[in-house]
């Protein structure tokens, strides 16, 4: 007799959680068609209780944020490539039109050289471009060996002087015997950059300190400089690609310079961390 109201009331409680479990799923499917639909934003609402359904539709949401945030980091990139690369092909085909119309010898050599110019700020371009590519993929380790910092930062420092005292600016070398593991080549590429950077996006008259050394008890090699720095609301942002602090776009460079140094960081599995100094900014890359 007691059986059957039990057995009566396993049967009702086992059809509630059905139709609990079945409406759950049908909100995450509903969900998951308006994704699909190009809704990017659209997230699943836990139900509160924190059991594992509610630990899945956690795990999936933060899934879908880092999805949204490379989407739209997508459609930056694609949207600035077009920008940056139309505007040089259209000035190259103005100088090439140019040479057609004929011109004294002087003027078409003159303007064949501002085309190759322009050509050759494009190739760096997708050369940067690969080369990003090629580092996130973890290419070039057949090629890693026992890198001397302290005297890389000193030949680097050399090639530099000449460049600084044009402008009045200050090289000022600090550094101690270290030595990393990795591409000598990348992270020649990678102080050279961070150096440009100093020198291209400050005015005359700075000191740039180049160091390397034991911080903390890792090896690190940081660039600062006195200049003006970088808004605190870009330090993030510009580490992307084709994020430029020259909105206008209208001064040489194609905004991978930053996004490439951060790149070759990673591939050394380092920190690449920028702040603003009281004066300045540093970069620091903390192996």
């Amino acid at each position: 007799v007691v059986v059957i109201p039990m057995i009566t009331l396993a049967i009702f409680a086992g059809a509630i959680l059905s139709h609990r479990f079945l409406a759950r799923v049908e909100r995450l499917k509903r969900t998951a068609d308006l994704i699909g639909r190009g809704t990017l934003s659209a997230r699943l609402d836990p139900s509160g209780s924190g059991d594992d359904f509610d630990g899945l539709i956690d795990t999936i949401n933060r899934m879908l944020d880092r999805i949204e945030e490379l989407v739209h980091d997508l459609r930056h990139v694609s949207t600035n490539i077009a920008h940056d690369l139309r505007s040089p092909l259209g000035r190259i085909r103005q100088r090439l039109e140019t040479i057609v119309a004929g011109q004294s010898s002087a003027n078409m050599q003159k303007t064949a050289s501002e085309a190759i110019v322009l050509l050759d700020d494009t190739l760096e371009t997708f050369s940067a471009m690969l080369r990003i590519a090629e580092l996130e993929a973890g290419g070039s380790r057949a090629t890693d060996t026992e890198v001397d910092l302290a005297n890389l930062l000193e030949e680097i420092a050399q090639i530099y002087e000449p460049v600084a005292a044009e402008r009045a600016d200050i090289l000022i070398l600090q550094k101690q015997p270290v030595s990393v593991q990795g591409n000598k080549a990348l992270l020649t590429q990678m102080l050279a950059n961070l150096i440009e950077n100093a020198i291209r996006h400050n005015s005359n008259g700075i000191q740039i300190l180049l160091e390397c050394g034991i911080e903390d008890g890792h090896t690190f090699v940081r660039v600062a400089d006195s200049g003006s720095g970088i808004p605190e609301a870009e330090l993030q942002t510009v580490l992307k690609p084709f994020r430029r602090l020259d909105t206008s776009r209208n001064s040489r460079g194609n905004g991978l310079g930053l996004s490439l140094i951060s790149s070759i960081a990673s591939y050394h599995h380092a920190k690449f961390d920028l702040k603003n100094l009281s004066k300045g900014l540093e970069a620091t890359i903390l192996f």
